[in-house]
């Protein structure tokens, strides 16, 4: 459940009415705030991309609106950008290198001619850290058209995940070949903050397609992580087996 609180600061500007901040106190950022003060009393991320924020806000109190939206760093505290705005939704681009940042969502809104800005803390993109191993044995050396390939492949990793936000989700696939389960991640999708889960056993690859592509997917309101184990077997040659990590964000 988000908390919040209402600070109430006299404006210096004669007639002018009381501004209010309204902030999102939970220590864990998330897709969703609700509030229970002001003119807002929900506010939700519906993407889940680095690049660009969807979502809306549900108004508490007749005439109530929002006019404006501004991404800002929630650890530095300054500006990244603004949002769009259209109605009760909200929408735009996210400046490149701010992808893992904890980022603040602040809504410009008024009710009741009290201006007040809204608070919503959004969660930088999971971070996922892999290590992985191969040992391969019985090689087949090449046999007609069957390319030389290895009959007994095992595979073993340890994988920590950081979704920085309580409703992080993530789920792992094989992409080409066959390794071994990461329960529970495999191939439910899984919703947690932190873990650590380790995978080890057989793995199959086909001769003909020396691969073996195990990925890494996970998700918040500010962002998904594409984490890629990929190893490539010789066709040819005993002993050569390359290895790469990669990382997709969107």
């Amino acid at each position: 459940m988000k908390y919040l609180s209402s600070v109430f600061v006299a404006a210096c500007v004669s007639n002018s009415a009381l501004a209010g901040v309204i902030y999102d106190q939970d220590s864990q950022s998330n897709r969703v705030s609700t509030y229970t003060h002001g003119p807002v009393s929900k506010v939700e991320v519906v993407t889940s991309n680095s690049r660009y924020f969807q979502g809306f806000y549900e108004t508490q109190g007749v005439g109530a609106e929002c006019s404006h939206v501004a991404i800002f760093d929630d650890v530095a505290g300054y500006k990244i950008g603004d949002l769009n705005i259209s109605d009760v939704a909200f929408y735009g681009e996210v400046p490149e290198g701010n992808i893992h940042n904890a980022k603040s969502l602040r809504l410009t809104c008024q009710v009741d001619g009290v201006d007040y800005v809204v608070h919503h803390k959004v969660p930088g993109a999971p971070k996922v850290t892999l290590e992985s191993n191969v040992v391969a044995s019985q090689w087949q050396p090449i046999f007609g058209r069957t390319p030389g390939h290895y009959k007994d492949v095992q595979y073993s990793a340890s994988v920590f995940i950081d979704n920085q936000a309580d409703d992080g989700k993530c789920y792992v696939a094989d992409q080409v070949g066959k390794m071994p389960k990461a329960l529970p991640l495999h191939p439910e999708v899984v919703q947690f903050n932190t873990n650590h889960f380790t995978m080890d056993g057989a793995a199959y690859y086909d001769a003909y397609r020396p691969f073996l592509v195990k990925m890494i997917f996970c998700s918040n309101a500010g962002g998904t992580t594409i984490l890629g184990d990929e190893w490539t077997f010789s066709q040819s040659q005993e002993g050569k087996i390359s290895h790469e990590i990669w990382f997709n964000y969107r």
